[in-house]
């Protein structure tokens, strides 16, 4: 009787979640996923309220949630390229009270869709305004902002309400909007020293612009009563406006006669300074789960679970004269677009390298772009600058919390020894977007001296080393970026014609099929100890990006991704009937989680008479190098193109053979191998 009521009372509960019964003031949210070819790029989120209650893979699910709370729905691919359609017809479907809400399948990263949500709940529902004070309903309001004139804008908290607030301002609606932190944003501001834990942004508005601006306030706090803020024309831009003077202001839209020529001693620069003591008191290690969009970047040596050192860069001007950078779609050769942090970087500012004692840098630093924006002017500045207008005013700084992405070095793989970790701004010494150089590249680095340990358990650690020494390049300057390779060039370079090209990667695919280069620590740009087609691979990406010499390219860079895996078959050898001694082999391909863009293998048993590609030229041109003597054959795009993705065994190169021997196997001529 006991297993007849247990029974009983499970198809009770069973028949009750079959009709997707929910509580009163509650609703029945259904997802439902349809796969594509790979399933395990793919995953998703729920959240009520900017609160996540949810998450998945490929797995279907019903939720309630709050009839009355705002509802926003996730779906991500991992590799970047969606569910659908180039590999396999995935789906998502969301559905609220059986009325389809959310679907889709082509995207990128991530597909977002927010419903239910009452005006200024979400980035997409924002509520309009123009100048004036207003009431956030609630923390995180979403407002959409048009200026009518370009000019100086203030938006503010301050003595407008008591709660520790936070200003977020966005040129659209995406994923970041709902961060806590300023990644995507192009203004922000947290604390100040205007009005303290309240929030203040003084920046340059375009007319006609719509500007997304979010009130909310610091996570780790609470606050009862309406947030309170304003949006203020502060009037024109004021400043030079002739193009010829070293003053000249880009932004201006009424002059102030100030303007000022060479050779005039007035005519200074900026000048660009890192805090020391930020990096030093902001040092901390943690744990993060690395994503390919880290990796691609090169702020992670490795996928999984990584060990990193994270810090704050702070960057200050301390000039006569602002640091412009400009608006990056007036001169997207200086930005790159697609990062982990939403906006435009800029390239080049930052370098972190991590040194040995012996002034050897490792392969665990990386260069990293930044939004170069006014985050605060702490002494007497005027703030103006965003992602969308970049640049730090005089007497303002940039800071790079130790929070964000890719604000760390990876030192999963570095050995327990004392290291040299330097921090350096305008690395390659380039003026500004007006051409002005800064009047001191002497102070445009900070370093801190460390030991990094390892516990009993595993667990890195550091400690901080007094008195160390600067790091001297070959050319005797401190931090500089002169080195020297093999030849006495460029690394890299191995024509000795101190200029990376195309000619020195094909240079390094002849080595890696003859065998006749000896890996060294000045040659070997993937640190793996052997000169093969991942050295031409890193090199190809090198020039490819725009770099012409070594300073602008960073070896040895080497990331493993343990999770991709590619198959190569050997279909077996097509011999000639006349003269079973010649023929061909077909190489099959299985790369059903990633694409290629180089491969080596070797040969044993027959001399290699030429290859030829089975993939379409318009996909994969490809470059090849092949020894006949030793069996190595190599293929690179040098155009950056790649082999696309196969879900099962595909032929793509044709190798000819003669002089075979018992020790492959022998096919018919145009058939199928035995």
């Amino acid at each position: 009787m006991k297993k007849t009521s247990a029974f009983l009372f499970f198809m009770l509960i069973s028949v009750f979640y079959s009709f997707g019964q929910c509580p009163v003031n509650q609703s029945e949210l259904t997802i439902t996923i349809v796969p594509d070819n790979y399933p395990g790029e793919s995953t998703w989120k729920v959240f009520v309220n900017n609160i996540q209650i949810a998450n998945g893979t490929t797995n279907n699910d019903t939720l309630c949630v709050d009839s009355s709370a705002c509802i926003r729905f996730e779906m991500y691919d991992s590799y970047g390229d969606g569910i659908c359609c180039g590999y396999g017809n995935g789906s998502f479907n969301v559905q609220l009270e059986g009325i389809t809400v959310a679907s889709g399948g082509q995207f990128s990263n991530i597909s977002s869709h927010t419903f239910n949500c009452p005006q200024g709940s979400a980035c997409n529902n924002p509520i309009p305004i123009t100048s004036g004070s207003f009431t956030a309903p609630y923390p995180n309001t979403f407002y959409s902002f048009t200026p009518s004139l370009s000019g100086m804008y203030s938006i503010s908290t301050c003595d407008l309400n008591t709660c520790n607030t936070k200003l977020w301002v966005y040129e659209s609606c995406n994923s970041y909007a709902y961060n806590v932190d300023n990644t995507g944003t192009i203004f922000y501001n947290d604390n100040n020293s205007i009005c303290g834990n309240l929030a203040d942004i003084n920046a340059i508005l375009i007319a006609g612009t719509t500007y997304i601006i979010k009130v909310g306030i610091n996570e780790a706090t609470t606050c009862s009563t309406p947030l309170g803020f304003s949006i203020i024309y502060d009037g024109p831009i004021i400043g030079c406006m002739d193009p010829l003077a070293c003053n000249y202001n880009p932004n201006a839209t009424q002059s102030d006669s100030s303007c000022v020529y060479y050779p005039s001693p007035d005519c200074l620069g900026p000048d660009l300074i890192i805090l020391q003591d930020v990096i030093l008191n902001s040092l901390e290690i943690r744990e993060e789960q690395a994503t390919n969009c880290q990796v691609v970047e090169g702020c992670m040596t490795g996928y999984g679970q990584r060990t990193v050192l994270a810090f704050t860069t702070w960057i200050k001007n301390i000039g006569d004269i602002d640091y412009y950078v400009g608006n990056p779609t007036a001169n997207p050769t200086q930005f790159t677009f697609g990062n982990c942090h939403g906006h435009a970087h800029y390239e080049g500012y930052a370098d972190y390298i991590l040194y040995k004692n012996d002034g050897q840098n490792i392969p665990i630093g990386h260069k990293n772009g930044f939004c170069v924006m006014d985050l605060e002017c702490n002494d007497g500045g005027t703030g103006q600058y965003g992602c969308s207008n970049m640049g730090i005013s005089k007497q303002c700084g940039d800071i790079y919390s130790s929070g964000l992405e890719c604000q760390w070095i990876d030192i999963t793989d570095v050995d327990t020894a004392e290291y040299i970790l330097a921090i350096k701004v305008n690395w390659d010494q380039s003026p500004d977007a007006l051409g002005h150089y800064e009047t001191n590249y002497a102070n445009n680095w900070a370093q801190v001296c460390l030991r990094i340990t390892m516990n009993s358990a595993g667990e890195k650690g550091y400690e901080i080393l007094p008195n160390c020494q600067p790091y001297v390049d070959c050319a005797g300057t401190a931090y500089g970026n002169a080195m020297i390779d093999c030849q006495g060039n460029c690394r890299g370079d191995l024509n000795n014609n101190s200029i990376l090209e195309t000619n020195d990667v094909v240079s390094y695919l002849e080595h890696s099929v003859n065998l006749d280069l000896n890996a060294q620590s000045c040659n070997d740009l993937s640190a793996d100890n052997t000169i093969n087609v991942w050295d031409a691979g890193l090199l190809s990406n090198c020039i490819s990006n725009g770099a012409t010499n070594n300073s602008e390219c960073t070896f040895p860079n080497t990331v493993q991704n343990p999770s991709q895996v590619v198959t190569f078959f050997n279909e077996g050898v097509y011999t000639q009937f006349a003269n079973p001694s010649v023929g061909y082999l077909d190489v099959s391909i299985l790369n059903s989680s990633t694409k290629v863009t180089g491969y080596q293998f070797a040969i044993n048993g027959a001399t290699i008479s030429g290859v030829s590609s089975l993939i379409n030229p318009l996909t994969y041109p490809v470059q090849f190098e092949y020894n006949s003597i030793n069996g190595q054959v190599a293929g690179l795009s040098l155009i950056d193109s790649m082999i696309p993705k196969h879900t099962t065994l595909t032929p793509f190169i044709r190798v000819f053979l003669e002089n075979i021997t018992s020790d492959f196997p022998k096919c018919s001529s145009l058939k199928q191998c035995i």
